[in-house]
Parts: structure tokens; C-alpha cells; sequence
């Protein structure tokens, strides 16, 4: 089963979106996951966040590191002045003069127009992720679009060496794949499966007989996403369609080389 949700300011969630807001997003996603574990009494198995939603899956990790499998998909890692560099002359001078602006930006996602408040602050905004360094029970999954011009691929570089203390990590920059990753929804949902199963079979010690299930309503991966309880035995149809898209995949023998 899986919990998605809207952070703050998105979505049909309440409150304003804002620029640079990594802390307020982690502790969204750590109020999702006490949620889980001590109202639904439930072990909370991963992560997966998209875009922004991957810098705030990110953000938790490198600040709680107290959930094993992450992953990210086209997601923001590096400090930039992205910011600066897509306002106007005049929207610049009415942020420094007000102390904030009200901006609107089309919505790759959906279409339309998104808006979101930017304030002096978030021009300098950080995101630190050097707690990456110390989560050394974490599993990383990156996945990444060679063609992604709204956050380049340098991103998954950076986040590479960022997770260099993590129990593992791997890379995949799929060619010829943009941000939305359209028309490439199936592959991605069989990567990130595969992954999964491969992780929670070597955590299981079980030889991969895990219970429970992960159950999927449609192949749109949502912005995020927690993933409850284990996988179920259907995995391994997944895991050998798997191997004929991705043939890249390691084969079971290599498993044990991670």
C-alpha cells in the first residue's frame, strides 16, 4: 500500500507555497510517517518523491535517516540562483522592496499557471544535505532524465557524492528522457519496483518471500509517495519484466555483492 499526500502549499493542501521551504517540507513528510507508524501501526517500508518532492524526501533523509529505502526522481540537489534568474528587472526590484512577491509560473504538471510567494529570504535559501553523509542505514535510488532541462542532470551528479555514507546508492540516468518522463511511466514503475525488491529481500533475509503487498492504482507516479509494509510474492513477475526493459539490471548473483 502506499500513503500520498500534498505537501504544504501544494496540491489541495493548506497554507502558501514558498520557495526554499526544505524544512517545512521535511516535517511534513515527518508528521505523514509518525502518522503511519503510530496511528495506523504500520512499518513504513520507503520513499519516493518527484521533482520537489524529491528534494523534500531529501531534505527528511539528511535530517531523520530512520527510514531504509529512498527514492528520488528528477530532483533538485544543488544550490542555485534558478530563482533570480527567471524573475524580471522589475519583479527584482519589487522583492527587494517589499520583501516579497507573489510569482506565477506555468505548471508542468496538469498545465496552467502555478503560483507561489517568493520572499529575500528564500533568495538565499540552502539546502543542506551533508546529513546524507551519516545516514549509513539508508538505501539511495536516483533517477534521473538525461534530457531534463528544468533540473539538469548535474543534480544527480551532485547528489552521488552527497550520498557517499549511505549503506548503498545507485545511479540511473535513463537517455533521452526529459523531466515529465511522458510515455515512460511503465519502465519507471518497473525500475523502481525491481529496486524496492531487491532492497527488502536483502533486509528480509528471506530469499525475497516477503508479505504484505505494494499495490499500484495507476503508472503516474504522484509527487509523493510512502511506501507501507513489505512486497508481496507478485514482485517477481515484476522483477523478471524488470530485467527485459531495464537489461541493465544486476542478476541475482550480484545481489550479494551490494
Amino acid at each position: 500500500a502506499t500513503l500520498r499526500f500534498d505537501l504544504t502549499g501544494c496540491g489541495d493542501n493548506g497554507g502558501k507555497p514558498r520557495i526554499g521551504s526544505h524544512e517545512r517540507d521535511a516535517l511534513d513528510i515527518r508528521a505523514a510517517v509518525l502518522h503511519v507508524r503510530e496511528r495506523l501501526h504500520r512499518n513504513v517500508l520507503g520513499l519516493f518523491g518527484v521533482g520537489e518532492g524529491g528534494t523534500a524526501v531529501l531534505s527528511y533523509t539528511a535530517r531523520f535517516g530512520d527510514v531504509t529505502n529512498v527514492v528520488t526522481l528528477s530532483a533538485r540537489t544543488e544550490q542555485s540562483n534558478w530563482l533570480e534568474r527567471s524573475l524580471t528587472w522589475t519583479q527584482l526590484d519589487t522583492l527587494q522592496k517589499n520583501g516579497e512577491i507573489e510569482w506565477s509560473y506555468p505548471n508542468l504538471i496538469g498545465g496552467g499557471m502555478r503560483s507561489l510567494v517568493a520572499t529575500r529570504a528564500d533568495m538565499n535559501a540552502k539546502l543542506d544535505l551533508t546529513g546524507l553523509a551519516s545516514c549509513k542505514s539508508c538505501h539511495l535510488l536516483t533517477l534521473h532524465g538525461s534530457l531534463d532541462d528544468e533540473v539538469p542532470v548535474s543534480n544527480a551528479h551532485t547528489l552521488q557524492q552527497l550520498a557517499k555514507g549511505c549503506a548503498s546508492h545507485e545511479l540511473r540516468i535513463i537517455p533521452g528522457v526529459g523531466h515529465l518522463w511522458d510515455g515512460k511511466e511503465e519502465k519507471l514503475a518497473y525500475a523502481i519496483s525491481e529496486w524496492l525488491w531487491r532492497k527488502t529481500r536483502v533486509e528480509s533475509g528471506d530469499g525475497g518471500e516477503c508479505a504484505g503487498a505494494l499495490e499500484r492504482s495507476d503508472l503516474k507516479p504522484s509527487g509523493f509517495n510512502i511506501f507501507v509494509d513489505d512486497l508481496s510474492e507478485q514482485v517477481k513477475e515484476i522483477h523478471a519484466a524488470a530485467r527485459m526493459n531495464l537489461p541493465s539490471m544486476p542478476d541475482d548473483d550480484d545481489d550479494d555483492d551490494e
